[in-house]
């Protein structure tokens, strides 16, 4: 698939994504860096499912979630109040 041709149409599998998740202010503030995130969800068709891994969470062995509700995790400090009150319910 060429640039440009990343429609649900021509793609029998969505491409591998890697997103670093950035500072915390992206959820609050407007920059490139949230404008260009908002088109990849415009323009990607929506997944049936996401991997997420992260190395903000600490274990002994290797863990898998599949919880269909995860909570939204607020894993920083030292930052603007409205982030706290922030909530993702990704189903």
């Amino acid at each position: 698939v060429q640039a440009g041709q990343l429609t649900a149409p021509n793609l029998a599998k969505l491409p591998a994504v890697f997103i670093s998740h950035g500072a915390p202010t992206l959820a609050i503030e407007q920059s490139a860096t949230t404008s260009a995130l908002a088109r990849i969800g415009q323009n990607l068709p929506k997944p049936r499912a996401v991997v997420i891994m992260s190395a903000h969470w600490q274990s002994a062995k290797l863990e898998i979630s599949s919880n269909p509700r995860p909570k939204t995790w607020h894993d920083f400090s030292g930052f603007a109040p409205e982030l706290y009150e922030l909530q993702y319910p990704a189903a």
